[in-house]
């Protein structure tokens, strides 16, 4: 089964905010939208957009079944992801580049592989050029945080991303494991 190595980069952010993510093919636009808000813990009900700049083309949720606009809810990332290197994606104000090298990756969930930057945005920040600022301030311990500014936990994202999968796992020496279960009524419907 191909899938696709992704690095979710965090622009205008210093220092780099990166976030390298194996990803499954036969996603939607949409899911891929859901990845990228863990991987960066953004809030994943904001409005977002997917930009293929060399085509000028737009994929958003329309919310409609407006067939003239690219719906991220149906649309599948496997077509575009063979053809381009590089897609821009937005959520609010954060412009995420979204790197793509196509892969043999054989599992149906999302694995993070690893991270540039130790923080993400938190819900109080406005900005990339605030997320930076208080980056700095944090590094110098030049200001006391009103609200909580968490380090990236690797094995918390990987957990979000295999529930957001559906994919049953346990915690062994502080890694995740995929547990394969017994086929069930409630695995096939």
């Amino acid at each position: 089964m191909n899938g696709f190595e992704t690095t979710f980069i965090l622009e205008e952010v210093t220092p780099v905010t990166e976030r390298k993510v194996m990803i499954p093919s036969n996603i939607t636009f949409k899911k891929l939208h859901e990845i990228i808000s863990i991987a960066f813990n953004l809030n994943k009900n904001n409005k977002y957009n997917f930009y293929i700049n060399e085509l000028k083309l737009e994929i958003t949720d329309t919310g409609s079944l407006n067939r003239d606009i690219i719906d991220s809810r149906y649309e599948k990332i496997d077509k575009y992801f063979q053809a381009f290197d590089e897609i821009t994606y937005k959520n609010d104000f954060w412009e995420i580049t979204v790197i793509i090298i196509k892969s043999k990756y054989s599992k149906n969930y999302p694995q993070l592989i690893s991270f540039k930057g130790v923080y993400n945005p938190v819900p109080e920040i406005s900005s990339t050029n605030e997320f930076t600022e208080f980056l700095e301030m944090k590094k110098k311990g030049d200001v006391d945080f009103k609200f909580q500014f968490n380090r990236v936990n690797k094995l918390k994202i990987q957990e979000d991303l295999m529930l957001l999968f559906k994919v049953t796992y346990e915690i062994v020496d502080r890694k995740i494991v995929e547990v394969k279960t017994q086929e069930t009524l409630d695995n096939i419907l």
